[in-house]
Protein backbone atom coordinates (compact mmCIF):
# COMPACT_ATOMS: atom_id res chain seq x y z
CA UNK A 1 0.00 0.00 0.00
CA UNK A 2 3.16 2.39 0.78
CA UNK A 3 3.94 1.79 -3.26
CA UNK A 4 0.73 2.62 -4.30
CA UNK A 5 0.05 5.63 -2.74
CA UNK A 6 3.68 6.96 -3.70
CA UNK A 7 2.91 5.83 -7.29
CA UNK A 8 -0.54 7.85 -7.23
CA UNK A 9 0.23 10.72 -5.73
CA UNK A 10 3.30 11.59 -7.72
CA UNK A 11 1.22 10.52 -10.72
CA UNK A 12 -1.75 13.23 -10.20
CA UNK A 13 -0.22 15.60 -8.47
CA UNK A 14 4.05 14.90 -8.83
CA UNK A 15 4.73 16.08 -5.57
CA UNK A 16 5.58 12.79 -2.84
CA UNK A 17 2.78 11.56 -0.31
CA UNK A 18 3.15 13.36 3.31
CA UNK A 19 4.16 10.67 5.89
CA UNK A 20 0.45 11.17 7.32
CA UNK A 21 -1.30 10.55 4.33
CA UNK A 22 0.94 7.33 3.96
CA UNK A 23 0.02 6.28 7.67
CA UNK A 24 -3.72 6.88 7.34
CA UNK A 25 -4.08 5.09 3.60
CA UNK A 26 -2.00 2.23 5.21
CA UNK A 27 -4.47 1.86 8.44
CA UNK A 28 -7.45 2.24 6.53
CA UNK A 29 -8.95 -1.17 6.18
CA UNK A 30 -12.02 0.03 4.59
CA UNK A 31 -12.83 -1.01 0.80
CA UNK A 32 -12.76 2.57 -0.82
CA UNK A 33 -9.70 3.43 0.76
CA UNK A 34 -7.91 3.76 -2.35
CA UNK A 35 -11.03 5.42 -4.26
CA UNK A 36 -11.05 8.02 -1.50
CA UNK A 37 -6.72 9.01 -2.15
CA UNK A 38 -7.72 9.39 -5.44
CA UNK A 39 -10.64 11.99 -5.15
CA UNK A 40 -8.71 13.63 -2.50
CA UNK A 41 -5.70 13.75 -5.21
CA UNK A 42 -7.78 15.40 -8.07
CA UNK A 43 -9.38 17.80 -5.64
CA UNK A 44 -5.39 19.02 -4.74
CA UNK A 45 -4.85 22.59 -6.49
CA UNK A 46 -1.68 21.03 -7.63
CA UNK A 47 -3.85 18.54 -10.14
CA UNK A 48 -4.04 21.04 -12.47
CA UNK A 49 0.03 22.50 -11.76
CA UNK A 50 0.83 18.80 -12.78
CA UNK A 51 -1.19 17.95 -15.76
CA UNK A 52 -1.68 21.70 -17.17
CA UNK A 53 2.13 21.32 -17.80
CA UNK A 54 1.64 19.36 -20.73
CA UNK A 55 -0.63 21.50 -22.36
CA UNK A 56 1.48 24.39 -21.82
CA UNK A 57 4.44 22.71 -23.74
CA UNK A 58 1.59 22.20 -26.68
CA UNK A 59 1.16 26.10 -26.23
CA UNK A 60 4.72 26.71 -26.56
CA UNK A 61 4.14 28.51 -23.32
CA UNK A 62 7.17 31.06 -21.89
CA UNK A 63 7.32 33.94 -19.79
CA UNK A 64 9.42 35.87 -23.11
CA UNK A 65 9.48 36.53 -26.36
CA UNK A 66 12.47 35.94 -27.76
CA UNK A 67 14.51 37.82 -29.84
CA UNK A 68 13.15 40.91 -30.28
CA UNK A 69 14.15 44.54 -31.22
CA UNK A 70 12.80 47.90 -29.66
CA UNK A 71 10.59 46.64 -26.98
CA UNK A 72 10.37 44.64 -23.36
CA UNK A 73 11.51 41.04 -23.92
CA UNK A 74 9.13 39.81 -21.59
CA UNK A 75 5.47 39.33 -21.37
CA UNK A 76 4.36 40.95 -18.30
CA UNK A 77 0.73 38.93 -18.57
CA UNK A 78 1.68 35.27 -19.57
CA UNK A 79 0.91 34.39 -16.09
CA UNK A 80 -2.40 34.95 -16.58
CA UNK A 81 -2.69 32.31 -19.42
CA UNK A 82 -0.82 29.87 -17.03
CA UNK A 83 -3.20 29.96 -14.41
CA UNK A 84 -6.00 29.69 -17.08
CA UNK A 85 -4.75 26.20 -17.70
CA UNK A 86 -4.21 25.32 -14.34
CA UNK A 87 -7.62 26.58 -13.36
CA UNK A 88 -9.41 24.59 -16.14
CA UNK A 89 -7.83 21.38 -15.43
CA UNK A 90 -9.20 21.58 -11.62
CA UNK A 91 -12.35 22.80 -12.92
CA UNK A 92 -12.70 19.58 -15.20
CA UNK A 93 -13.61 22.50 -17.62
CA UNK A 94 -15.21 20.53 -20.75
CA UNK A 95 -12.41 20.66 -23.42
CA UNK A 96 -14.63 21.72 -26.18
CA UNK A 97 -15.41 24.70 -24.29
CA UNK A 98 -11.28 24.84 -23.42
CA UNK A 99 -10.57 24.91 -27.31
CA UNK A 100 -13.29 27.21 -28.05
CA UNK A 101 -12.12 29.87 -25.28
CA UNK A 102 -8.57 29.30 -26.23
CA UNK A 103 -9.16 30.36 -30.07
CA UNK A 104 -12.39 32.41 -29.06
CA UNK A 105 -12.78 34.12 -26.14
CA UNK A 106 -12.97 37.61 -26.93
CA UNK A 107 -16.19 36.68 -29.05
CA UNK A 108 -17.87 34.88 -26.69
CA UNK A 109 -20.64 36.10 -24.68
CA UNK A 110 -18.54 35.77 -21.06
CA UNK A 111 -21.09 38.06 -18.69
CA UNK A 112 -19.51 39.50 -15.75
CA UNK A 113 -16.80 36.95 -15.47
CA UNK A 114 -14.14 37.91 -18.13
CA UNK A 115 -11.25 35.52 -16.99
CA UNK A 116 -11.69 33.27 -19.88
CA UNK A 117 -10.34 36.49 -21.59
CA UNK A 118 -6.52 34.94 -20.52
CA UNK A 119 -7.65 31.89 -22.42
CA UNK A 120 -5.89 34.06 -25.77
CA UNK A 121 -2.77 33.35 -24.79
CA UNK A 122 -2.82 29.97 -26.55
CA UNK A 123 -2.55 32.47 -29.59
CA UNK A 124 -0.57 35.53 -28.17
CA UNK A 125 2.35 34.37 -26.53
CA UNK A 126 5.31 32.55 -28.35
CA UNK A 127 8.29 33.55 -30.58
CA UNK A 128 8.19 37.29 -32.05
CA UNK A 129 11.39 36.51 -34.28
CA UNK A 130 12.57 40.20 -34.40
CA UNK A 131 9.20 42.01 -35.01
CA UNK A 132 8.58 39.90 -38.25
CA UNK A 133 4.83 39.54 -38.95
CA UNK A 134 4.53 36.77 -41.50
CA UNK A 135 6.73 34.76 -38.71
CA UNK A 136 4.62 35.31 -35.92
CA UNK A 137 1.53 34.28 -37.18
CA UNK A 138 2.80 31.32 -38.75
CA UNK A 139 4.20 30.10 -35.35
CA UNK A 140 0.32 30.74 -34.11
CA UNK A 141 -0.72 28.61 -37.24
CA UNK A 142 1.56 26.33 -36.71
CA UNK A 143 0.99 26.20 -32.87
CA UNK A 144 -2.87 25.65 -33.50
CA UNK A 145 -2.58 22.91 -36.49
CA UNK A 146 -0.10 20.98 -34.51
CA UNK A 147 -1.95 20.84 -30.91
CA UNK A 148 -5.40 20.86 -32.26
CA UNK A 149 -5.25 18.53 -35.56
CA UNK A 150 -2.10 16.69 -34.87
CA UNK A 151 -0.49 18.13 -38.44
CA UNK A 152 2.38 19.83 -39.78
CA UNK A 153 0.07 22.73 -41.56
CA UNK A 154 2.99 25.21 -41.11
CA UNK A 155 4.83 23.03 -44.11
CA UNK A 156 2.55 24.58 -46.94
CA UNK A 157 3.95 27.93 -46.11
CA UNK A 158 6.51 27.54 -48.88
CA UNK A 159 5.14 24.70 -50.77
CA UNK A 160 1.79 21.97 -50.66
CA UNK A 161 2.56 19.37 -47.95
CA UNK A 162 4.75 16.53 -49.33
CA UNK A 163 2.81 14.30 -47.48
CA UNK A 164 -0.80 15.40 -45.85
CA UNK A 165 -3.60 16.42 -48.24
CA UNK A 166 -2.60 20.12 -47.49
CA UNK A 167 -1.86 22.53 -49.75
CA UNK A 168 -0.44 26.00 -49.73
CA UNK A 169 -4.01 27.53 -51.03
CA UNK A 170 -5.59 25.76 -47.64
CA UNK A 171 -2.45 27.55 -45.86
CA UNK A 172 -2.69 30.97 -46.68
CA UNK A 173 -6.64 30.77 -46.23
CA UNK A 174 -6.06 30.28 -42.46
CA UNK A 175 -3.14 32.26 -42.66
CA UNK A 176 -5.48 35.28 -43.62
CA UNK A 177 -7.96 34.20 -40.84
CA UNK A 178 -4.87 35.31 -38.25
CA UNK A 179 -4.00 38.32 -40.15
CA UNK A 180 -7.12 39.90 -39.79
CA UNK A 181 -6.90 39.50 -36.34
CA UNK A 182 -6.05 42.82 -34.09
CA UNK A 183 -3.63 41.72 -31.32
CA UNK A 184 -4.55 45.01 -28.48
CA UNK A 185 -1.26 46.60 -27.03
CA UNK A 186 -2.91 46.24 -23.66
CA UNK A 187 -4.54 43.07 -22.75
CA UNK A 188 -8.46 43.99 -21.80
CA UNK A 189 -9.41 43.89 -18.23
CA UNK A 190 -10.20 40.13 -17.29
CA UNK A 191 -10.98 41.09 -13.64
CA UNK A 192 -11.45 44.53 -11.39
CA UNK A 193 -8.31 46.74 -11.12
CA UNK A 194 -7.45 47.15 -7.91
CA UNK A 195 -8.04 50.25 -5.98
CA UNK A 196 -4.73 51.15 -4.99
CA UNK A 197 -2.59 54.22 -5.35
CA UNK A 198 0.14 52.38 -7.67
CA UNK A 199 -3.05 51.49 -10.16
CA UNK A 200 -4.60 55.10 -10.49
CA UNK A 201 -1.54 56.29 -11.09
CA UNK A 202 -0.61 53.93 -13.75
CA UNK A 203 -3.95 54.03 -15.60
CA UNK A 204 -3.54 57.48 -15.57
CA UNK A 205 -0.66 57.69 -17.19
CA UNK A 206 -1.25 55.07 -19.55
CA UNK A 207 -4.37 57.24 -20.58
CA UNK A 208 -2.01 60.27 -21.15
CA UNK A 209 0.53 58.39 -23.34
CA UNK A 210 -2.01 56.68 -25.66
CA UNK A 211 -3.78 60.39 -26.13
CA UNK A 212 -0.39 61.82 -27.38
CA UNK A 213 -0.03 58.54 -29.65
CA UNK A 214 -3.33 59.01 -31.12
CA UNK A 215 -2.40 62.99 -31.55
CA UNK A 216 1.04 61.70 -33.11
CA UNK A 217 -0.53 59.38 -35.52
CA UNK A 218 -3.12 61.95 -36.89
CA UNK A 219 -0.88 64.65 -37.14
CA UNK A 220 1.77 62.33 -39.76
CA UNK A 221 -1.58 61.36 -41.28
CA UNK A 222 -0.22 57.23 -41.65
CA UNK A 223 -2.50 54.69 -43.11
CA UNK A 224 -2.96 51.51 -41.43
CA UNK A 225 -0.61 49.06 -42.18
CA UNK A 226 -1.51 45.64 -43.67
CA UNK A 227 1.15 43.31 -43.54
CA UNK A 228 1.32 40.60 -46.75
CA UNK A 229 2.96 37.54 -47.06
CA UNK A 230 4.22 36.06 -49.97
CA UNK A 231 5.24 32.19 -49.83
CA UNK A 232 9.25 31.79 -49.86
CA UNK A 233 11.01 30.88 -53.19
CA UNK A 234 13.28 28.46 -51.63
CA UNK A 235 12.78 25.84 -48.67
CA UNK A 236 16.27 27.25 -47.02
CA UNK A 237 13.99 30.01 -45.98
CA UNK A 238 11.07 27.69 -44.52
CA UNK A 239 11.51 27.53 -40.56
CA UNK A 240 9.53 24.50 -40.45
CA UNK A 241 11.93 21.86 -42.16
CA UNK A 242 9.68 19.81 -43.91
Amino acid sequence: KRTLIRRATFDLIGLPPAPEDIAAFEADRTPDAFARVVDRLLASPHYGERWGRYWLDVARYADTKGYVFFEENDYPWAYTYRDYVIRAFNDDLPYDRFVLEQLAADQLPLGPDQRPLTALGFLTLGGRFMNNQQDILDDRIDTVTRGLLGLTVACARCHDHKFDPIPSKDYYSLYGIFASCTEPTVPPLFEEPPQTPAYAAFAKELQARQQRLAQFVRTKGWPSIWWRCTPCKTSRTCRTSC
